[in-house]
């Protein structure tokens, strides 16, 4: 940086001696005695509040996208919700911190409880995604400290990015327009692929319980790792979902639990939440209104 400043100066001399010969003006020569002192280069930060547009369709893919500032009253996909920093031992490295490091878990701590705040409730709750993007290495390197998070409406657990063109500040607020409530299975035969919004008072198949958040452990490997990690959690979650205690939730043979899961890099980043889904157990069975509150009753069909 300070070769580029130094040469920037250099130009500078040379376009005022130029003008100097070709002037009768009177100066005392001290070509530099009033010029400001140049600011260091930095990168941009963005601000809290900011709106962009990625390249990207799919939260999942957001980071290869590129990030472009744009209104938010225009169409755009992503909204900068909190901006911050690393410092000391982690902010002298001369690399980015790796990933699962305590660095990147304290940042994306910072992320979820900047993104509660914005929106009125665990952004887990809503239709959204949260995306943690790091500096990248040659911004690193570049002297940049900043991490950025973004909040971005989804359709479904598949991640598909809704294009917006209004804020989603306060969206898990009052009449709370982002909140998840009631889903569709979407099928691939018998697996289920995604979950996509619907209006309670129409037939579904699942209804959104609550949010777990899992031990700091290492990262579940496989479908009953993940199970054993989220188990427990969800079906406390789902019995206060119904109204009823654990034994009498586990004695309902019409109703389970569904729960998607953080990817191994979200986990390893300090993402350890699941939603945890109410669904009707039996084929072709769907559920009318909702089951929340429901104890003992029969399933609303």
């Amino acid at each position: 940086m300070t070769r580029n400043r130094i040469g920037v100066i250099v130009v500078g001399m040379a376009a005022a001696l130029l003008v100097s010969a070709c002037s009768t003006s009177a100066g005392d020569g001290r070509l530099l005695n009033s010029w400001p002192v140049l600011s260091e280069a930095k990168i941009p930060e963005p601000k809290v509040g900011d709106c962009a547009t990625f390249t990207a369709t799919f939260t999942s893919r957001v980071e290869a996208g590129g990030f472009t500032p744009v209104g938010c009253d225009t169409s755009h996909q992503a909204e900068v919700v909190y901006v911050g920093h690393f410092t000391g031992p982690d902010a002298e490295r001369a690399t980015v911190p790796p990933n699962g490091s305590i660095a990147h878990k304290t940042a994306f701590g910072e992320c979820m409880t900047a993104a509660r705040e914005y929106l009125g409730d665990d952004w887990k709750a809503g239709q959204v995604d949260l995306v943690y993007t790091p500096p990248k290495s040659a911004h690193w390197a570049a002297g940049a400290r900043y991490f950025r998070c973004d909040l971005v409406e989804v359709k479904g657990e598949g991640g598909a990015v809704v294009a917006r063109s209004e804020s989603l500040k306060d969206g898990l607020r009052g009449a709370r327009p982002l909140a998840t409530l009631c889903v569709d299975h979407k099928l691939d035969g018998t697996r289920i692929t995604d979950t996509l919004p619907v209006s309670c008072d129409q037939p579904h198949d699942a209804e959104l319980a609550g949010v777990f958040r899992a031990a700091d452990v290492p990262f579940p490997e496989d479908v009953e790792a993940r199970r054993r990690a989220m188990g427990t959690g969800c079906s406390d979650v789902l019995a206060k979902y119904l109204g009823i205690t654990v034994e009498a939730y586990n004695r309902r043979t019409d109703l389970s639990w569904l729960f998607w899961s953080p990817t191994r890099d979200e986990w390893a980043a300090g993402n350890r939440y699941a939603r945890c889904y109410v669904v009707a157990v039996k084929d072709g069975t769907k559920i009318r209104g909702t089951v929340k509150g429901l104890g003992d009753r029969p399933l609303p069909t």
